[in-house]
């Protein structure tokens, strides 16, 4: 059934997949190393799978890399034009620009969640952040507070991307916080492990 379906949604543009998605849709763009791990850290073998692609010939790609992996139930696909005309895109997903973002503020309204490696965090991060590597989230899942906005970041925006989309398909109230973590690199350096 559609309802029990997982939706990948396979745009390389995340503000994109931020500003309009399908219900319950896990970023996972399809031409870079996230797709995999997108698909491998939020996803059981056996699930079934809808996807969200740019563009048709992205059908054959997509199919070939979840083959691979072990994932051969497609139930089905569409793409971002036909998605967006069947009014299907309706989906937000609050966004955060780092240099708009206030980790004192947050950490009053609800809990910062790091998804960078647990190295990266023990290397510097911001205060009050809690670490929760984004390829483990699916199985800390019940870790995370169900009743708070939760604030993830990475060191770039990306990860972060994947991680918010998965704990908002999860139910969660998950905000991406988008681009460089600036302060994490200055805590970094300040303490010698700049990478």
């Amino acid at each position: 059934r559609a309802a029990d379906a997982h939706i990948l949604d396979a745009r390389g543009d995340r503000q994109a997949f931020d500003a309009g998605h399908a219900a319950r849709a896990i970023h996972a763009p399809l031409r870079s190393p996230f797709f995999s791990t997108s698909v491998g850290s939020y996803l059981a073998e056996n699930d079934t799978i809808l996807l969200v692609l740019e563009d048709e010939n992205d059908l054959d790609l997509a199919a070939r890399q979840l083959y691979r992996m072990g994932f051969d139930h497609v139930a089905g696909w569409i793409t971002v034009a036909e998605a967006g005309a069947a009014g299907l895109l309706t989906d937000r997903l609050p966004r955060i620009d780092f240099p708009a973002f206030d980790p004192a503020a947050a950490r009053a309204e609800g809990e910062i969640i790091d998804v960078r490696t647990s190295a990266e965090f023990r290397h510097g991060h911001l205060e009050g952040a809690r670490s929760f590597p984004y390829t483990r989230l699916k199985a800390r899942l019940g870790e995370l507070p169900k009743d708070r906005r939760l604030f993830l970041h990475c060191g770039t925006g990306k990860r972060a991307s994947l991680a918010a989309s998965f704990l908002r398909s999860a139910g969660l109230d998950a905000v991406h916080i988008d681009g460089v973590c600036e302060e994490c690199e200055r805590i970094a350096q300040a303490e010698g492990a700049a990478h």
